[in-house]
């Protein structure tokens, strides 16, 4: 049949395939094509068909393929934001009667100076290996519906963009997803965008409030002297970003400190008065200077590392208006050493941490109980909130956390051990969803119970939930002691998408990374210390009696398909309890 069918590429009517002795019917040429094309219609008028359809992105989340081309009596000048259309970034509207803005990934130097009437640049804005010397053509630019990249040119600043208020990306789910990328340009020593206020994630509903998401953000390979103002890193802050590389360094700040009380150098703790609201520079706490740590109640940034070492306090309370820390030199962001009576560490307005691209945290020799309210997880800021996790999140290390021992420079204050292992490129943020879910709600309704999981374990349980829809995780709060073997999971099961666990004695869940959608929710993957059993349609009672053993200490969470959000969590109190829950998911989904 595939002979016959080879050379189709379109459909018409309808398809019916009924009483036959196929056994499949992939003689189907699959379609070069994915998405909504509607081109040369001489006479097509109307559009409104278009923004009730909704189109699902692919597994790397790009974009099916909207195009709008070369209708000549169609008027889309309000295309592109209406009706469902709104969430779309790259939607391709071109050579209508009107357009609905111009295409910002076709800018090369022959078409540069095109752009001069552009107000709304859909599909981003793209310069990538633009030699022109000239960009007022994109002055006029008012918003970037988007990725914007910039990479391998020689500008110097973006003040060409000078008009550019709103830029809308879409970041879908909670994969981390790059959606301003400066990287590569030798000559650029400034931001300079001097009016942009608004970033939008067009997945995101906005209330009243900070818009919540992941911002993520690349500054790579550029100028040694780039930097940053203080008001520009505090308009990321303001807007939730966070960065993948921040290559670059603060503005010399000489005369904002002669204009404004606010802004201050540290010098020494004594000297922090009461009107310092930035502190410029890395904050050090010693036994010589700790009686003056009231001073740093009134600190809403600090732009360099904080360092608290051989002191006799008990908490870091003194912080609580302490909101973001920037540090964009060498070494750990945060170092807690030696603080003997040291047990409360949590930073309770803490919302950001903007580095460089290590994002390391050196905490040693402190109070034996330092992380027992959080249950022994290394925890600074606020669980709950999976997004402010994301932008605090830290490699930690130290004896108080991984159990390693760091030897401290005395000279200099910073540590060498073993070689930082930097956070792969998969979903952090879907490894912290699952681990501030789990946390919050074992916290809240079963307090004598711990969950294993911690800042040190997440670089191991890579994509945790974000492994092709986990309808639920069924999990027993034990220790990791041996592992199952991803490599021997990953040869038989690479699509799991329907996961049960229990007797967690898994040491590596990275096996966990396809991302898709399939009908699988009636088959049932069972982890035990040894063994991988599959159960289809029913659950018998004596494999899962056998892997229950005496265990009894299990809980259920769920989780919805699309969104890692915790929705409930049950005690399984019995085997009959247990087997109703689980028909329950299954029904449900």
């Amino acid at each position: 049949m595939s002979e016959y069918f080879k050379n189709m590429t379109v459909l018409f009517g309808g398809l019916l395939v009924e009483n036959t002795n196929f056994e499949n019917i992939s003689f189907f040429p699959k379609s070069q094509e994915n998405g909504i094309y509607v081109r040369n219609n001489s006479k097509l008028t109307d559009y409104k068909f278009l923004t009730q359809m909704f189109m699902y992105s692919d597994k790397n989340l790009k974009e099916c393929d909207f195009q709008v081309v070369d209708n000549k009596k169609l008027n889309a000048e309000s295309l592109c934001g209406s009706g469902l259309l709104h969430y779309f970034t790259d939607l391709r509207v071109k050579g209508n009667l009107k357009d609905c803005g111009c295409q910002g990934d076709e800018i090369d130097d022959s078409t540069l100076s095109t752009y001069k009437t552009c107000q709304n640049s859909y599909n981003g804005l793209y310069l990538n290996n633009v030699t022109s010397k000239d960009f007022s053509s994109l002055e006029n630019i008012m918003q970037v519906k988007g990725i914007i990249d910039i990479s391998d040119t020689d500008i110097e600043n973006l003040s060409f963009l000078k008009n550019l208020v709103t830029f809308n990306y879409r970041n879908q789910g909670t994969k981390e997803r790059i959606s301003f990328n400066l990287q590569n340009n030798p000559k650029m020593t400034r931001f300079g965008m001097p009016v942009l206020s608004v970033i939008h994630n067009t997945e995101v509903e906005r209330t009243d409030g900070p818009e919540e998401g992941i911002v993520l953000f690349n500054f790579e390979n550029l100028h040694p002297d780039f930097c940053l103002t203080v008001n520009e890193i505090l308009l990321f802050l303001e807007l939730n970003v966070t960065f993948r590389n921040l290559n670059a360094k603060v503005c010399d700040v000489s005369q904002e400190i002669l204009n404004d009380p606010s802004i201050c150098t540290f010098e020494t703790l004594e000297k922090l008065h009461e009107k310092c609201i930035f502190v410029i520079g890395d904050v050090i706490i010693d036994s010589e200077n700790e009686h003056d740590i009231v001073n740093v109640g009134n600190v809403y940034y600090i732009f360099g590392s904080l360092t608290i070492k051989n002191t006799k306090l008990k908490s870091l309370a003194y912080f609580f208006n302490l909101l973001a820390i920037v540090h964009l030199g060498d070494g750990p962001v945060i170092q807690l050493i030696s603080n003997k009576e040291l047990k409360d560490v949590k930073f309770d307005n803490l919302r950001s941490i903007i580095t460089s691209g290590h994002r390391q945290a050196f905490i040693q020799d402190n109070h034996p109980d330092i992380f027992k309210s959080s249950g022994g997880n290394c925890i600074i800021s606020d669980p709950e909130n999976i997004y402010i996790a994301y932008r605090t999140r830290l490699n930690f290390t130290g004896t108080d956390c991984d159990g390693s021992r760091i030897e401290e420079q005395a000279e200099t204050g910073a540590v060498t051990g073993q070689p930082e292992q930097q956070p792969a490129e998969t979903d952090n943020l879907c490894v912290l969803n699952s681990f501030a879910a789990l946390q919050r709600i074992v916290f809240l309704h079963v307090p004598s119970v711990r969950p294993i999981f911690s800042g040190t374990y997440l670089s191991v349980i890579i994509s945790f939930c974000w492994a092709s829809i986990i309808y639920a995780h069924f999990i027993s709060f034990y220790k990791c002691e041996s592992s199952l073997g991803a490599t021997k999971i990953c040869e038989h099961f690479p699509d799991i998408a329907f996961l049960m666990i229990y007797r967690f004695s898994l040491c590596m869940l990275n096996f966990l990374t396809a991302y898709f959608y399939y009908s699988i929710h009636k088959t049932i993957f069972t982890f035990s210390s040894c063994a991988v059993t599959i159960i289809h349609n029913i659950i018998p009672s004596e494999p899962i009696e056998e892997f229950l053993g005496d265990i009894s200490c299990y809980y259920l969470v769920f989780f919805t398909p699309i969104f890692p959000a915790v929705i409930s969590i049950s005690y399984i109190s019995s085997m009959s309890h247990l087997k109703s829950l689980v028909s329950r998911i299954m029904r449900h989904n």
